[in-house]
């Protein structure tokens, strides 16, 4: 990934001054995306605006472009597509966006440039979540027609798609800015009918996500060509290569691929749903984000920035971990109760870091309700007037005075919480300082 070539201290003096140290991270061709700290919320975050080439060959279609970026992204709410945090005025002069950070290390790209191939179980993985994110996209009416490896995010708790910079939507009115005959996209992972500049509808995206699906099995692309003309010509004309597979459960992967990736649309899977439908399940084995605890992969937060402060039953670790890693996925800083020796030190420490932090994130099940030192953490939190965000894994009663302490917060509904709310809520939190209570029925790990 090439860097950017916007002048810092250009973006500096444009920017709100609440993001810091800022620094050239990648560049994707038609947009900069520089690292920065926000100064507000203590995250590291992605701040992304048009590239000076783009604005040079056609400023006010790129800016089009962009605003309608911001307006698309502004509209997800998903755990599969990365959030938006924060965006220009749409009559700003620099027009941005910002959003979680996302190391470099982290896109599926990468990966793919580490290894032959990736897993059979990977590979389901990252189909199974960028489905899902295409199926919520869809449904609102929005095609991303650029699904490939640079726009895969691949967490420890989760998968996420991002950079809906050549998005359409005919109901938003996203389309009036691609012309007719015009082709966007990245052609190794371009649609038939993408290639020729077709009107486009969801399988496209299907198409599209098959493409990256056989790159993750093989390790190569499905057509490749000396230029981009040659390999949209392949797309079109020439039969998807037959590769070697290494197992039954191989060969079945990609016989869906093969489906995805017929020539006429209306031979492929014809919604994101009915994809869903056809992949295997995830393993069970290893559930995505569950760790061992000797080897966590987490550390409590010991820097000068704010922080969440963990509150949770030792023996619940395991269970509370997965929830860890998502919280810090979202960039938030945490910190949490690691070999402290119970006793007056235990307390000491306990009510200092409880001061310090921005808010308490509760983890409840049936051990930690009837804990002395979960209610002790709870009446330290209340005392020092400490949002509290509830994580409730079991369907527990409140009480010992926990339901006095925590239903003066407000409670979401748990119907409908999801790992996107969480990251609401603890946004809510960190930048209001408000109270707010969430009580998910089931994260999808």
């Amino acid at each position: 990934m090439d860097m950017p070539t916007v002048s810092i201290k250009a973006l500096k003096r444009d920017l709100p001054k609440r993001y810091r140290d800022l620094a050239p991270y990648r560049d994707t061709g038609i947009a900069s995306v520089f690292q920065a700290a926000d100064s507000a919320t203590g995250r590291v975050v992605d701040i992304k605006l048009p590239s000076p080439q783009a604005i040079s060959a056609d400023p006010q279609k790129v800016q089009a472009r962009f605003r309608n970026e911001i307006d698309i992204s502004a509209a997800f709410y998903h755990p599969n597509i990365i959030p938006l945090y924060d965006a220009s005025d749409q009559k700003a002069h620099t027009l941005f966006l910002v959003t979680p950070h996302v190391d470099i290390d982290a896109f599926l790209s990468s990966r793919m440039s580490l290894a032959d191939v990736i897993t059979l179980e990977e590979t389901i993985r990252v189909a199974r979540a960028v489905a899902a994110a295409l199926s919520h996209s869809h449904a609102n009416d929005v095609l991303h027609c650029d699904v490939k490896p640079d726009n895969i995010a691949v967490f420890s708790t989760h998968v996420a798609i991002l950079d809906f910079a050549v998005a359409r939507s005919s109901s938003l009115g996203f389309d009036e800015y691609i012309e007719e005959g015009m082709t966007v996209g990245t052609p190794y992972y371009m649609s038939p009918e993408q290639a020729r500049a077709y009107k486009l509808d969801g399988r496209s995206d299907l198409y599209s996500l098959g493409a990256v699906m056989y790159h993750c099995l093989t390790g190569s692309v499905p057509f490749d060509g000396e230029d981009s003309f040659a390999i949209g010509y392949k797309h079109i004309m020439e039969e998807l290569p037959t590769p070697p597979l290494e197992s039954r459960k191989h060969q079945q992967l990609f016989m869906i691929i093969k489906r995805l990736m017929a020539k006429d649309p209306n031979d492929r899977f014809q919604s994101a749903g009915d994809l869903l439908k056809a992949l295997p399940s995830p393993p069970t084995a290893t559930p995505v984000g569950h760790r061992n605890a000797a080897n966590t992969g987490l550390e409590p937060y010991t820097g000068d920035g704010d922080f969440f402060f963990g509150c949770y039953l030792r023996e619940d670790f395991e269970r509370v971990l997965p929830f860890m890693h998502r919280i810090t996925d979202l960039g938030y800083n945490l910190w949490y109760d690691k070999g402290i020796p119970a006793g007056a030190e235990w307390d000491a420490i306990i009510e200092a870091r409880i001061k310090r932090c921005a808010g308490v994130v509760l983890f409840l099940t049936l051990g930690s309700i009837e804990s002395k030192h979960i209610r002790r953490e709870v009446k330290y939190a209340d005392k020092e007037e400490k949002p509290i965000v509830t994580i409730k894994l079991d369907d527990v009663e409140l009480a010992h005075g926990l339901d006095m302490l925590l239903t003066q917060y407000q409670v979401l509904d748990s119907s409908d919480t999801d790992p996107v709310q969480l990251a609401r809520s603890l946004g809510f939190v960190h930048q209001r300082r408000e109270p707010v209570q969430v009580h998910p029925a089931q994260f999808p790990l």
